[in-house]
């Protein structure tokens, strides 16, 4: 949290009220690092469609969706 100019007292309240349900009752989630970044587990977001894309590891999968959607440049004559 970074206070500035621009943070309404609201903002403030919010950030109080979080961080004394933080000390009050403990994180709501667990978290594991990964990739040097703590990360919930389970990740309870949804994923973004791309992702079941990547999941596979299926490159030309990728490719072929990038293709289909970019046109080649053409130049005016």
């Amino acid at each position: 949290m970074s206070f500035g100019v621009g943070t309404s007292r609201a903002d403030i309240d919010r950030f109080l009220g979080a961080i004394s349900d933080l000390v009050a009752r403990g994180p709501r989630a667990r978290y594991r690092l990964d990739a040097g970044r703590y990360v919930p587990e389970p990740d309870p977001r949804p994923r973004p469609a791309l992702a079941g894309l990547l999941a596979g590891g299926t490159a030309g999968a990728m490719h072929g969706l990038l293709a289909s959607h970019l046109a080649p440049c053409q130049w005016p004559a």
